[in-house]
């Protein structure tokens, strides 16, 4: 029974939708305490404390820490900003959020539900492990889990299913293949991680043949699957984890005091297999290897700059650590607190670090990092001292070495449809004893696990409740039609520091004219300084009390950061005197064609010319904003435009843009500008015609001053060096109409 129960909470972790919703955890949990219930008259234990148990009851106390109602002034102490923040938000809004070090408590609490069920998960499998038996069905289960949810995926492939079973519509998530792991990255470090496993049991000698050729089938099917994905993390640790696995093989073998006769039956049972293995994965990498391919070829160093890469929101979490050194912001809590430091959180959402240790430590902060280190350490030393125990403990080795491996650069972990097949496999790594209790022990122990079933039960009920709903739950609720102000003040109780309800509060207040509106909006401005949506909403705000000038500043928060920039752009036209319309579009906006697109329109030229003078004040001489200026001026008739273009473009913009604002000049009598615009005729080269056209232009602008004598010099210097013969006509009118302007001013 314990097995079943055990097998079953591995399977609904992974196929119930890698275990992400609550239900999901819910399901697991109650599987978990089906299993320590079953156990709880056995009179063994395990002889002394695992370091696997140990490391999963210290994460556990510390978020349980994390929990503890605290006095104002040790939170002060301990967390000074997140704390702070909190209050401000109780005072502004009137809610009353729990005085704790986290500061996402719902997030903690739901953590701590997790930390539950897989510390059950952990007990369960220690004692499953402590035969070569139970470990060998552990990592069955693991590996038969894989298989299913390989097999998952590619019948969703062959069918074209755009429902995970025909039911489930994924929400936030677009994978590449539709599976229970709707991340890609989890996805693929879940099937390296279960073809390690498998590639494990393949080698393993102690069962029928047809086994073993099911364990690998069961490494290709994974492990193609983990490359079809296209992830890199997983790849990688697809082709480290297998190598490692084949290395420590080797070790057990000619480095572990095995014999001669040992030596000989590798080589004529296991080594076929090894090289079918081997061969299969070669073909599933070079076939694949195209797109996994492209996908290292655009890893450059330009990612580490990239404001939304993973180098980035590490960058951005150390402050987090600075301001919470001691016990961290508070597990679950990276969410909300990630916004007010990462600028890249305007745009997108950050649930996790994307690195399991840089987690650990803005989490647990430095304090229980290093706690977590120290006992981490010694569940690794403990593991690797395993290592000569044949090819369990090699499968099982590798791939939480694949999976240690990825997690540099993913946080798979974090959910219970990798961290709890995880967390069983290193218990066959880290088993200790079982030892017959007596006398009061037994009594003593039978409670504990009484105990800890009921935790397990009530930590599911928590999960099926409101008090642990997630971030992005509440978001979903709110931004629906029907959600009140009482929606958003119940999800600001659970999630204190999240933007998003001081966001909906506001909007809901201004609708109704209430002053606390604006208090509100402040707020979570605080909570996520460079949001679009908030600064949006604050344009308009300030738009409706006439103070359009403050609206242009927030209107340039605004397409600073906006992905649709086109219907903010038509808005401030539409609600801004052109001087502020022009202020509220930054200079320095990324992409000056899809600004300059926007705003090509005749009824927005003055818009556009005071935007792209501002543009040239800051960048002098720009080619594409010169070429812009020129091409209004001329194509509109705009004697502002030539004359901005004339002023500050006099060699940036193209020929053919300078002549036709030359010839545009001299039209409207501004001859000074109009020779400016062609000032460096002479030294032109290319195009004849508009050399040709360039050297009319001045030749005309020096006439209309009444210049004659140079404009005659120009004209016969032009039929000199550059005239056709189809043009001299031209130049001959020119002089024709010199000549007679002289002799109408000149004394006969």
């Amino acid at each position: 029974m314990v097995a079943i129960a055990g097998a079953a909470a591995v399977a609904a972790s992974v196929l119930l939708v890698g275990g992400a919703p609550r239900w999901a955890q819910a399901i697991v949990a109650l599987l978990i305490a089906v299993a320590v219930v079953v156990q709880t008259r056995s009179r063994r234990g395990l002889a002394r404390m695992p370091p696997l148990i140990a490391v999963l009851a210290a994460a556990f106390a510390l978020t349980a820490l994390q929990l503890v109602p605290l006095p104002r002034g040790l939170l002060e102490m301990l967390q000074p900003i997140g704390s702070s923040l909190r209050d401000d938000g109780a005072a502004v809004m009137g809610t009353s959020p729990w005085p704790s070090l986290s500061l996402d408590p719902a997030g903690s609490l739901r953590a701590l539900c997790m930390l539950s069920t897989l510390l059950g998960a952990a007990w369960i499998a220690l004692r499953i492990s402590v035969s070569e038996r139970g470990r060998y069905r552990i990592l069955s289960a693991v590996a038969v889990v894989g298989g299913l949810t390989a097999l998952v995926v590619w019948v969703h492939v062959l069918v074209g299913a755009e429902r995970l079973y025909g039911i489930y519509q994924p929400e936030h998530a677009r994978p590449r293949f539709l599976g229970p792991l709707l991340n890609d990255n989890h996805l693929g470090g879940f099937m390296a991680f279960c073809a390690t496993v498998a590639a494990g049991l393949a080698m393993y000698t102690r069962q029928r043949s047809i086994l073993r050729v099911t364990w690998t089938l069961v490494v290709t099917l994974c492990g193609a699957t983990a490359v079809a994905g296209t992830s890199r993390g997983a790849t990688l640790s697809l082709i480290g984890g297998l190598g490692l696995a084949g290395v420590n093989l080797i070790g057990q073998r000619f480095f572990a005091g095995e014999g001669a006769r040992s030596r000989r039956k590798t080589f004529t049972t296991s080594l076929p297999i090894v090289v079918v293995a081997a061969c299969t994965i070669f073909v599933i990498v070079y076939a694949s290897a195209g797109d996994v391919s492209t996908q290292i070829a655009r890893t450059t160093i330009d990612e580490v700059h990239a404001p939304n890469s993973k180098f980035a929101i590490w960058r951005s979490a150390a402050q987090l650590v600075d301001e919470s050194p001691v016990l961290g912001v508070g597990r679950g809590a990276f969410e909300v607190a990630i916004t007010r430091v990462h600028p890249a959180a305007a745009m997108w959402s950050f649930s996790h670090a994307e690195n399991e240790y840089v987690q650990a430590i803005v989490d647990w902060g430095i304090g229980g990092g290093f706690v977590l280190v120290l006992l981490a350490a010694w569940l690794t030393t403990s593991a690797l001292r395993r290592w000569r125990d044949g090819p369990l403990a090699a499968g099982a080795l590798a791939a939480v070495a694949a999976i240690a491996l990825q997690s540099s650069v993913d946080f798979g972990v974090e959910i219970l449809g990798l961290a709890l097949p995880v967390v069983v496999v290193l218990a066959t790594l880290t088993y200790v004893p079982l030892k017959e209790l007596e006398g009061r022990r037994v009594t003593i122990s039978s409670g504990a696990r009484g105990a800890f079933a009921l935790a397990l039960v009530v930590g599911a009920v928590l999960l099926l409740g409101t008090s642990t709903r997630s971030v992005a739950e509440d978001h979903e609720r709110m931004t629906q039609d029907s959600s009140s102000l009482a929606d958003a003040l119940d999800s600001i109780e659970r999630h204190p520091l999240d933007y998003f309800g001081y966001a909906r509060a506001a909007r809901l207040l201004m609708a109704s004219d209430r002053p606390e509106g604006v208090r509100a909006l402040n707020h979570a401005l605080r909570l996520n300084p460079l949001h679009p949506g908030l600064h949006h909403l604050a344009a308009r705000m300030l738009v409706r009390a006439k103070r359009t000038t403050q609206a242009a500043v927030e209107y340039a928060a605004v397409l600073r950061t906006t992905a649709t920039p086109a219907p903010i752009v038509a808005e401030v036209i539409a609600r801004l005197p052109p001087e502020d319309a022009a202020a509220a579009i930054p200079a320095d906006v990324p992409n000056l064609t899809t600004m300059i697109r926007l705003l090509d329109d005749p009824t927005e030229s003055a818009v556009a010319i005071r935007w792209l003078t501002r543009v040239l004040a800051e960048r002098p001489n720009n080619t594409q904003a010169c070429d812009e200026l020129f091409r209004i001026a001329t194509q509109r008739q705009d004697l502002a435009a030539a004359t901005v273009a004339g002023e500050r473009c006099a060699d940036a913009a193209s020929r053919e843009r300078r002549v036709s604002l030359g010839q545009l000049l001299v039209a409207r009598g501004r001859f000074a500008e109009a020779r400016r615009t062609v000032h460096d005729v002479e030294v032109w080269t290319g195009v004849v015609d508009e050399k040709i056209a360039g050297w009319l232009v001045a030749c005309d602008a020096l006439a209309g001053e009444q210049r004659w004598d140079e404009a005659k010099r120009c004209l016969r210097k032009l039929d000199i060096t550059a005239i056709t013969p189809e043009k001299r006509p031209e130049i001959t009118s020119r002089l024709d109409k010199i000549e007679t302007a002289l002799r109408a001013v000149l004394p006969p």
